[in-house]
């Protein structure tokens, strides 16, 4: 059993994600019908009009929890540096699946080009 010291710490939320959060019961309370992306445009319009005073709160908090996170994940890796790969970043888990560019050159034949002129047989008498 891994304890919460052994767990991975995650990255806090911006300022945008809190203010959500904090909204998003009431904006759905209010339109039951809206999905997930039309609360989201509800909320982000409710967030170009908010004080700018509440705004900086919020952005104060996401620095302050940013510093925190930035100090529990450098113990974090120290502690364990089997979850980081050589560059530092997080190891990728290999995949032998195609990349989404070799997929879509995969599923698209090549255009052809179009020739013009007689040569093509392309100027009718």
């Amino acid at each position: 059993m891994s304890s919460a010291a052994d767990e991975k710490p995650k990255r806090p939320l911006n300022a945008f994600f809190r203010y959500r959060m904090e909204h998003q019961a009431e904006v759905k309370k209010a339109n039951p019908e809206a999905g997930l992306g039309e609360i989201t445009k509800i909320i982000s319009g409710m967030w170009d009009k908010e004080k700018p005073d509440r705004k900086t709160k919020l952005e104060q908090e996401f620095k302050q929890d940013l510093e925190k996170y930035k100090k529990d994940i450098e113990a974090f890796n120290l502690k364990h540096p089997e979850a980081k790969d050589e560059k530092g970043g997080k190891k990728k888990k290999s995949s032998k699946s195609k990349s989404k560019e070799d997929k879509k050159s995969a599923e698209k034949p090549a255009k052809k080009k179009k020739s013009s002129g007689a040569a093509s047989g392309g100027c009718k008498k």
